[in-house]
């Protein structure tokens, strides 16, 4: 803080002061210089010394004007001091309050450096474990590579070997190559001997052969003759019949269509054809049980079965709906419901009636005829089949084979009375029939 000095705070009257030394200075020096003796220099003391009388007298007014305005000044400085303090004191309280935050914030930085310094610990500490990792790694690549390089040699060297040893195989095997081609050149030329001989006998075979053929033509010409002069007989027992009853001549007509051949497939083969007829209005067929089994005793299912009606072209595929082991027959079905015609069944027969079977008695996948023919149904018998069990059987003399088993025998009204099971042909013209009159399959 600026304090005034003492001749500031009273330039009014020192300047008074100094103008009035300056001027008694001056006049002695004018008195020195123009006095010659003494009388005058003590003229001009007393002057000097009565102008000095008056300068103190001066001086004492100018000092006691000097006090005055030394107090107003030193009042004025204490308000001054006063005010200049208070401002001190509030420029104190803010120094300290800046101080204070500067102080907190210097607290918050400390704690931040300090924190700082942790993560940067840890992360040296991190970064130290990686290098570690790092060089132990580098460690592992070496080992690691020094190994390779050692099976790499070990490869390399094995290698080596095994085609030295490939090499030396190879040249046994060119060497058995080599005799085996000069043996098979040697097999040549004695098989282009043999072929030459061959093709010498052939043309001998071959001339001699022509000379009989010559010599034999006149005779093969002869028997031709012979045998277009033969008239071979009809011995076909499968033949339709020209003598068929007025009774049944409309039966065949409507009962065609309702007679059907069936192809069994056992062990991926079809096994000729046999017969069955229709028994409802959706395709239901009843044939003999033998029929879609391949043998009497057997249980082996067929693998597939296959139904042609009389026009030859519709076949359907079919497959086992029941048996019906009291009269030994089965009911087959369509996979998919066919229109069919069903014959009706007869209530009942007479022995020594006349009935008409139709049927497809060759027995041949590509023959499918199918035939009537008539007989008299004859007293029952009891047939004994390969299992020993015996069944009731009607003799029927119609003629018949093995392609007629289920065949259907009709009577005059077209109506079935039954259907044929065995056919034997050691004992022809006789068959044998299961009756099924009174049965009613159409629900089955």
């Amino acid at each position: 803080m600026y304090i005034p000095y003492f001749h500031d705070l009273t330039s009014s009257a020192a300047w008074r002061i100094r103008a009035s030394v300056f001027i008694a200075a001056m006049a002695l020096l004018l008195a020195v210089a123009a006095c010659t003796d003494t009388e005058p220099i003590e003229k001009r003391l007393k002057a000097l010394e009565t102008e000095n009388a008056g300068m103190e007298t001066r001086l004492d007014a100018v000092r006691e004007s000097s006090q005055s305005d030394i107090q107003t000044a030193a009042a004025d400085l204490s308000e001054q001091i006063e005010s200049n303090k208070l401002a001190t004191e509030k420029n104190v309280q803010e120094i300290a309050a800046n101080a204070a935050a500067d102080l907190a914030a210097a607290a918050g930085l400390s704690e931040q450096i300090e924190s700082n310094k942790l993560a940067t610990e840890k992360e040296i500490a991190a970064n130290a474990e990686a290098d570690l990792a790092a060089a132990g790694l580098r460690e592992q690549i070496e080992s690691n590579k020094l190994a390779a390089e050692k099976n790499v040699q070990e490869i390399a060297a094995n290698a080596a070997t095994a085609l030295q040893e490939a090499v030396s195989d190879a040249d046994e095997q060119i060497s058995s190559l080599t005799e085996a081609q000069t043996s098979l050149d040697s097999d040549v030329e004695t098989l282009f001997a043999s072929s030459t001989q061959l093709s010498e006998s052939v043309a001998s075979l071959d001339t001699s052969i022509s000379e009989k053929l010559d010599s034999q033509s006149g005779e093969i010409q002869t028997l031709r003759d012979d045998v277009d002069g033969i008239v071979i007989p009809d011995l076909s027992p499968y033949a339709l019949k020209t003598d068929i009853p007025g009774d049944f001549a409309n039966v065949v007509e409507s009962a065609k269509d309702s007679v059907v051949c069936i192809d069994v497939m056992f062990y991926y083969t079809y096994y000729g054809c046999d017969t069955g007829f229709y028994v409802d209005s959706v395709g239901t067929v009843l044939t003999a049980e033998r029929v879609v089994s391949i043998s009497s005793s057997s249980t082996t299912l067929p693998k597939g079965i296959r139904v042609t009606r009389s026009d030859g072209e519709s076949k359907i595929e079919y497959s086992i709906k029941r048996r019906i082991p009291n009269i030994r027959a089965v009911l087959i079905s369509p996979k998919t419901p066919v229109e069919s015609v069903p014959f009706p069944i007869a209530e009942s027969f007479a022995q020594g009636q006349e009935v008409l079977t139709l049927g497809y008695p060759s027995n041949s996948v590509n023959d499918k005829i199918l035939v009537a023919s008539t007989g008299i149904i004859g007293a029952s018998a009891n047939y004994h089949d390969r299992t020993s069990s015996i069944w009731p059987y009607f003799v029927i003399d119609a003629m018949t084979n093995n392609g007629s088993e289920g065949s259907p025998l009709l009577n005059p009204r077209g109506e079935v009375v039954g259907f044929f099971d065995v056919s034997d042909v050691s004992s022809a013209p006789y068959s044998y029939m299961i009756n099924i009159t009174g049965r009613d399959f159409s629900g089955d």
